[in-house]
């Protein structure tokens, strides 16, 4: 477990289409927190993946939810908590795989980066809690 550092971060966005630059941003400034402790080493790969895991969580919401967003980092053990809270009730639905289908790939990319996904429904919205795997 990191030391010396903050293992929360957060931020609302508006869901506009800068918003998955900005997620990017925090996640980037979280891990460089993190590895700058000296108490925890995040591997490029985990770092990548944090960042796609993020890029898709945002940009859904952006295209399939009205009104702002919360997005919530959390250091738990070995694994990045990124969590997602939007204004739209429905839950998304993973699609069947297909090569060939040109779009809707994105909860199929973050299930398979990701130790665990839950999605919930809450008050006035959704919540996505996406585990990534740090070492």
């Amino acid at each position: 477990m990191a030391t010396g550092c903050s293992t929360y971060a957060g931020a609302a966005f508006e869901g506009r289409t800068d918003s998955a630059a900005h997620a990017r941003h925090l996640v980037s400034e979280f891990i460089a927190r993190i590895r700058a402790s000296a108490a925890f080493t995040v591997p490029a790969e985990a770092l990548g993946a944090a960042l796609l895991v993020v890029t898709e969580l945002v940009t859904n919401v952006v295209k399939h939810a009205a009104g702002p967003c919360v997005l919530e980092l959390e250091l738990t053990g070995d694994a990045l908590d990124i969590s997602v809270w939007d204004t739209e009730p429905a839950l998304p639905v993973m699609a069947a795989p297909d090569a060939l289908r040109p779009s809707r790939h994105g909860l199929e990319i973050v299930h398979a980066l990701c130790r665990d996904l839950t999605l919930e429904q809450r008050a006035g919205g959704k919540r996505i809690i996406a585990s990534v795997p740090l070492s």
